[in-house]
């Protein structure tokens, strides 16, 4: 189960990835430097532009869930065991929480000494969701697009030839069939 069901998720967040590194080529490139200046670790840049990506695109653009009491938000209230839907992807993308909250920007998530820096507000970040809902397949799914992202950047350059914030709702979130990315192959030394 959890190899099936996490294999479309991955593989969209990994077409957004590409689509985003294909539109911004100087992070492209800043990526390609970390990966040869530390090439027997992931530097701290990959897991930035990762949780970029996947805030900008979380596969799971929401979530649904059961009022356990009655309780009042935005002026309305929610029933006890109301049907309640959590819009992930508009979450992530609050003005109030992110600065520029359409723009990719991988360094939102580095620290001043370069370190990983987390979100100031604890649900101001769920593409995985949160709480006792926490997807059980997070930890695979980041190590495949590191090792994915690790693999492709150094032997190719990423080049865009449509726009990448085309989306198709479903209940995943996934790149627009007519999304396309040139791959180049790097030339060697």
């Amino acid at each position: 189960c959890l190899l099936v069901a996490g294999a479309e998720t991955t593989s969209n967040v990994l077409g957004f990835l590409l689509l985003l590194l294909a539109d911004h080529p100087g992070i492209q490139d800043r990526l390609l430097a970390a990966f040869e200046s530390t090439p027997d670790e992931d530097p701290v840049l990959l897991d930035a532009v990762v949780m970029e990506a996947l805030r900008l695109f979380p596969p799971v653009w929401f979530q649904a869930r059961e009022a356990r009491e009655a309780i009042e938000v935005g002026g309305g209230v929610v029933g006890k065991d109301d049907l309640v839907f959590v819009a992930t992807a508009l979450i992530q993308r609050r003005p109030d929480l992110w600065p520029g909250p359409d723009r990719f920007d991988p360094d939102r998530f580095l620290a001043e000494d370069g370190s990983l820096r987390r979100p100031t507000h604890r649900y101001a970040y769920l593409p995985f969701g949160g709480g006792r809902h926490l997807c059980i397949g997070r930890h695979l799914a980041l190590h495949e697009l590191r090792e994915a992202i690790r693999a492709l950047v150094p032997r190719f350059r990423f080049e865009s030839t449509a726009d990448a914030t085309t989306v198709e709702l479903g209940v995943v979130l996934k790149p627009a069939r007519d999304a396309r990315v040139r791959a180049v192959l790097r030339k060697a030394g």
